[in-house]
Formats: structure tokens, sequence, C-alpha cells
């Protein structure tokens, strides 16, 4: 009988990855289907810090939608290329300071 399509070992493989996650490994065997290491997920004092912001400021914008995070439980976790990806988006171009001399 297969689950999903594929045979045991991938719901094996799936299951042990996934459980490794919930205890809080960073590496997972890399015969569960996915990198050897997975990254570094920062709290979200720690995210705010690296951004320059208060965490209150971080957990207001995750709140209205502004970014994403990673829920585990009841906490937040922030993956840095979502935190690169926000400031590259929000980043404002040079030319668009100009001001007008008057």
């Amino acid at each position: 009988m297969k689950h999903g399509g594929h045979g045991y070992g991938t719901t094996i493989a799936w299951f042990l990855m996934h459980a490794a996650l919930l205890v809080g490994l960073t590496a997972v065997p890399a015969w569960a289907g996915t990198p050897a290491v997975l990254p570094s997920l920062l709290t979200l004092e720690q995210a705010a810090a690296l951004v320059g912001i208060a965490p209150v400021t971080l957990r207001l914008w995750t709140y209205r939608g502004c970014i994403g995070f990673v829920r585990l439980g009841r906490r937040k976790l922030f993956h840095p290329d979502e935190l690169a990806r926000f400031v590259r988006v929000n980043t404002v171009p040079a030319d668009k300071l100009r001001r007008v001399a008057r």
C-alpha cells in the first residue's frame, strides 16, 4: 500500500526528517531526502537585532503579515533569506530620495 503516491520508504524518511526538526536538530540524514544541514532559524529577538529594529516592531510586522516566519509551536522563528528578502523589497533606491532644490 502506498501513502500519497510514494512507497513506505519515503513516508519513513518524511517522518524521520520532521521528527528531527521537532526535537530541534539542525542536521538531518541525507537519505531523508533533504540537504544534510538545514539553515539556522533566528528567534524573534535575534532577527530584530539583525535588522536593527525593536522586537515589538518585528512582532507587529508579523501580525500584519509584512514579513514571513516559521511557526514551531508558539515560537516564531525567522529564516535569514526571508529577512534579506524583506530588506530588499523595502529598500528605497537612491534616485527616489532626491529633493528638488528650492
